[in-house]
């Protein structure tokens, strides 16, 4: 753990050790005193309220493969745990307690990633069968809502927008597929391309209009969301303006997915 208030000179506060072999994944629960660390077969819960003395809470075993991404929900008492052993287990966190709520086993392959939308009620998951599942938690008890399909290749990350609204998942498959989270079946928003391999990561800004995301050879892209909107929403005789010339076939698959390439400027 660091202290980061000086972004030019970090300072390390201390080093945690969770008794696992590998860490592949941290959360902070939205407390800030409340960290999670996911790694072989267990993830551990530590109460980092005093910085310099952090004290472990619980640790959630009964995976039997690695935690590769964890999760908080929005009130910090839901945890969830995704795993190469194919399943996603969903915990309610009593400080020095943890009980197991539910055992998710809608992916057909490893899980490789887990987010909570801001109402802290719906869970995304995504894996190596190249889906994404979608859940809702309702009295602790979780079932599958809907099931996206899209990605040719093993989905690595989940990201919800912070309106709750759009969702973003980034695949070995080069790409990155933003949905529109409607109330009935979520809908393909657009299909971001271009990367020289897969994309492990992605996140939204707490604004909501910049998505980051990371994958393979150290590459890190930024969108602006609303930009990219602007070119999906108006007329297609605007993006003229809004890009200051034509789009070519590759931007044009990028941000006007769906429809037949044309020239965007008049001749």
């Amino acid at each position: 753990m660091w202290n980061v208030a000086d972004p030019n000179r970090p300072r390390l506060l201390t080093r945690l050790a969770p008794n696992t072999d590998t860490v592949f994944a941290v959360a902070f629960a939205p407390d800030g005193r409340t960290l999670a660390a996911g790694g072989d077969e267990s993830a551990a819960v530590w109460d980092v309220g005093d910085r310099d003395r952090p004290r472990l809470l619980t640790r959630l075993t009964g995976h039997t493969s690695s935690v590769a991404a964890l999760a908080f929900a929005r009130d910090g008492r839901i945890l969830a745990t995704a795993s190469w052993d194919h399943s996603v287990r969903v915990w309610r966190m009593d400080r020095n307690r943890s009980r197991l709520l539910a055992r998710l086993t809608a992916h057909s392959g490893a899980v490789d990633g887990v987010a909570f939308a801001p109402d802290g009620r719906t869970l995304a998951t995504s894996g190596a069968d190249k889906t994404v599942a979608v859940w809702k938690i309702e009295r602790d008890q979780p079932h599958l809502l809907y099931r996206l399909t899209g990605h040719t290749g093993e989905v690595f990350s989940v990201a919800f927008a912070p309106d709750g609204q759009t969702l973003a998942t980034g695949a070995a498959d080069n790409s990155v597929n933003l949905w529109k989270m409607n109330r009935g079946q979520p809908r393909l928003l657009t299909r971001l391309t271009g990367y020289a391999g897969p994309v492990y990561a992605v996140a939204f800004a707490p604004d909501g209009r910049t998505l980051t995301t990371g994958g393979a050879n150290g590459q890190v892209v930024q969108y602006n969301l609303a930009r990219l909107n602007d070119f999906r929403n108006r007329p297609l005789q605007d993006a003229c303006t809004l890009a200051g010339r034509g789009l070519n076939r590759n931007e044009w698959a990028r941000y006007v997915a769906g429809l037949p390439y044309q020239n965007t400027c008049s001749p």
